[in-house]
């Protein structure tokens, strides 16, 4: 190939490179002389830039994370099956020495810490298989946080250039993120410590640096000790499902008045505010959700992650499955359904915000008030009922 490739070259021009690769390549040489790369040994972004490559795998997963695709109980299957919950008892055992040293410096209970690792990496077993450098680069290019991830493979070069444990080749997960609790390199700077003192290491044999880290992270963005992540709650008949909202908060006295009640019939536990979870409305478990539910959004934001790591953590320590069952003959929906639903709602008046194929909290809170309109019970479960529904409000317009 004799094409000339301009280190200045605009996101148009990349835009309409003639396929991927072209358009890789001149991304590359314009990720050279930016303002995400200042600060990097020369010789260093050089030679690693260059070699990056293009990955397909990347790509394709970039729209299939199953957190948020897969429905929430399939997930869970998953992410909280009894064989995760004895691995998790047996690390927890393995290390309770050590996580107690670092319940004491950071407040972080141990469960917490294993399920996160048991989610992250199933204990260890997978630690990534893809080149951290190429996903990134991958990312920044393809996906449309590209900022986000340039900003990310900035600071992958710069652990390249400081910490000895990690060479060019170094492995991790498709999304960029790698060691034992799958840390993204801007956290790595930002948290990663060794619980006995020197280099922090997240990647080796053991995993002790890496819970301490983790530790670490949730400390920093305000993990309660001794508190719960949630529990799960029973609905009066009179409940009024527009309080079912993340973002509507009220004390466990407040919600103890309106009727809620733990699943034993027991008043909410005062913790401080919470909120209303139903990840599958009306038809599945609910949840009062505390402060430490927030942090482990910090982690990550997905609603099935959060509760995944939640019930993972309750699980090891020995307490029971969740006493209300999933909707399981309601069919998951798809992307491509989610973002024609949001499209609906937002020409219907119900703006979601964007059209992303994720029902995360803003489409929830459009459903909500389509379901109120149409004498719905306003639960904010995206089903495929409800989408016919919108399509039937579409056509009527």
């Amino acid at each position: 190939m004799n094409r000339k490739f301009s280190s200045d070259a605009s996101d148009r021009e990349i835009a309409d490179a003639r396929d991927l690769e072209d358009g890789f390549l001149l991304w590359k040489e314009r990720f050279k002389s930016s303002p995400a790369s200042a600060g990097i040994p020369e010789d260093l972004l050089d030679a690693t830039i260059s070699r990056a490559s293009l990955e397909p795998q990347v790509i394709k997963r970039l729209n299939n994370q199953s957190e948020f695709t897969s429905s929430i109980w399939n997930y869970l299957d998953s992410a909280v099956s009894p064989k995760r919950i004895a691995a998790g008892k047996d690390a927890l055992a393995a290390h309770r020495e050590d996580l107690k040293k670092i319940e004491r410096r950071f407040g972080v209970e141990g469960s917490i810490l294993v399920a996160i690792w048991g989610i992250e990496s199933d204990f260890g077993a997978c630690l990534g298989d893809m080149p951290v450098v190429n996903s990134l680069a991958t990312l920044a290019f393809y996906s449309n946080r590209k900022a986000f991830f340039e900003a990310e493979l900035a600071d992958a070069l710069g652990i390249l250039a400081k910490n000895s444990e990690f060479e060019a080749d170094w492995l991790g997960s498709w999304a960029g993120a790698f060691g034992h609790t799958q840390f993204m390199p801007s956290s790595f700077l930002r948290f990663a410590v060794s619980l006995d003192g020197g280099e922090a290491s997240i990647c080796g044999k053991s995993p002790v640096d890496a819970l301490a880290s983790t530790a670490n992270y949730l400390k920093a963005y305000g993990w309660l000790p001794g508190q719960p992540w949630g529990v799960e709650i029973t609905l009066p008949p009179s409940f009024d499902y527009l309080l079912a909202d993340g973002r509507i908060e009220k004390s466990s006295e407040a919600w103890n008045r309106l009727g809620i009640r733990r699943t034993d019939n027991s008043p909410l536990p005062d913790f401080g505010n919470s909120s209303i979870v139903l990840p599958a409305g009306s038809q599945g478990p609910g949840f009062a959700a505390f402060s430490n539910f927030r942090v482990i959004g910090a982690y990550n934001r997905s609603l099935a992650y959060m509760i995944a790591v939640g019930h993972l953590a309750d699980r090891v320590k020995g307490e029971p499955p969740f006493a209300r069952e999933w909707p399981r003959l309601e069919p998951p929906l798809s992307s491509s359904l989610v973002r024609e639903m949001q499209s609906r709602l937002t020409s219907l008046g119900f703006d979601t915000k964007s059209a992303d194929g994720i029902a995360g909290p803003n489409t929830m809170a459009s459903i909500r008030m389509f379901q109120a309109r149409e004498n719905l019970v306003p639960d904010g479960f995206a089903t495929l009922g409800l989408l016919e529904r919108l399509r039937c409000a579409s056509t009527s317009l």
